[in-house]
């Protein structure tokens, strides 16, 4: 009988102390989470994320100037479809953003090169800027076109009928860097 008595003291004992550890487990991990931050999304995080995002309540990104319905200014504040989600992001981890504002695009991509700024929203996954930044899925899907006079239509019917023509393309956007490598007879 006392051996029967010892076995149920002690999973007693287990149970209270597995008890304990779950709870003071789960409170430390709770008061670890910012009080602003959704818990199943934080859950989802790296630990090195976590940390990252303790130590930075404040993320920096950039604003683009022009690039609606994604990423403009109105009433010299961002707007925009990439700025909502971007916002919703951060709210989601108990952060907020300040954006950076009023700088060519290459020089974000600078900024974001030398740590000047977290993030870059609407950016082209390249493996140039994958050395020194780590990039998301896409949200969405933008199709490039060349925008021409209705008079040349005929002739300038692919990018070879635009050899030793001049193309206004944003320096440091994908389209850039393709043009720049694979049709250098543009100018």
């Amino acid at each position: 009988m006392l051996g029967v008595k010892i076995s149920i003291n002690r999973l007693c004992t287990f149970f209270i102390l597995s008890f304990l550890f779950i709870t003071f487990s789960f409170y430390s991990l709770s008061a670890q989470i910012p009080s602003t931050a959704n818990p199943e999304f934080w859950q989802i995080l790296t630990p090195k994320e976590q940390a990252y995002l303790k130590k930075h309540p404040v993320l920096t990104a950039q604003s683009e100037s022009d690039y609606a319905p994604y990423n403009y200014i109105s009433n010299n504040k961002p707007v925009g479809f990439s700025i909502d989600y971007l916002n919703l992001l951060a709210s989601s981890m108990g952060c907020t953003i300040d954006f950076e504002k009023n700088k060519d695009w290459d020089v974000y991509l600078t900024m974001l090169e030398d740590g000047e700024i977290d993030l870059i929203t609407n950016i082209v996954s390249t493996p140039e800027r994958e050395v020194f930044a780590k990039l998301s899925t896409g949200y969405f899907d933008i199709i490039d076109s060349v925008v021409i006079k209705e008079d040349r239509i005929e002739e300038l019917k692919d990018l070879n009928s635009f050899d030793n023509k001049t193309i206004a393309v944003i320096k440091g956007f994908f389209e850039y860097n393709v043009l720049i490598k694979y049709y250098q007879k543009l100018s």
